[in-house]
């Protein structure tokens, strides 16, 4: 139904944090197989995907009983390749607003993660390129390669009329 497109898995736990319900596409596709999970609180689980400080401002969160959107988790699969994932959840009370735990969903996030991690590091390059492009107030041209016969056609006039001359006093800037 609708949660299947909106989520890529969904999960309960109990009052005590401790899984209760995992529902995927199929088996591992968050990341985690199911057995790994049930009966287990997140912080008990090897792998889930936070650091330390995460996991216990995410921990502190749960005890708050505060809904959470878009947690970001990065686990590695078994060849070492890194997957990300988002899980939201939002607590659950009955009538008399006890507590009864968690519910929410999840959804793998590794193609648009791995194409944002693609675009930052061609942004980082061209920076690199461009920074080392200044010197001072001047820019100065990243080198290229010169095609004599280029240069000679579109700016013949610096040119001797013997052709292109080692000793010439043009640089690559001034001919192109």
């Amino acid at each position: 139904g609708l949660l299947a497109v909106a989520a890529d898995w969904y999960w309960e736990i109990d009052a005590a944090f401790r899984f209760t319900h995992v529902s995927e596409h199929a088996d591992g596709s968050s990341g985690l197989r199911t057995s790994d999970r049930l009966g287990r609180t997140p912080w008990e689980i090897d792998d889930f995907g936070l650091d330390a400080q995460a996991m216990d401002a995410h921990r502190a969160d749960l005890e708050s009983h505060q809904p959470f959107a878009n947690l970001l988790l990065m686990r590695s699969n078994a060849q070492g390749d890194a997957h990300w994932y988002t899980v939201s959840g939002r607590p659950r009370f009955d009538e008399r607003g006890r507590f009864l735990g968690y519910w929410g969903v999840g959804r793998d996030i590794s193609a648009e993660k791995q194409s944002e991690l693609a675009r930052v590091a061609t942004e980082a390059r061209y920076r690199e390129l461009f920074a080392a492009a200044l010197e001072g107030d001047r820019v100065v041209a990243v080198p290229t390669i010169v095609d004599p016969r280029r240069a000679m056609e579109e700016r013949p006039e610096l040119f001797p009329v013997g052709g292109l001359d080692e000793q010439s006093p043009h640089t690559e800037d001034e001919i192109y």
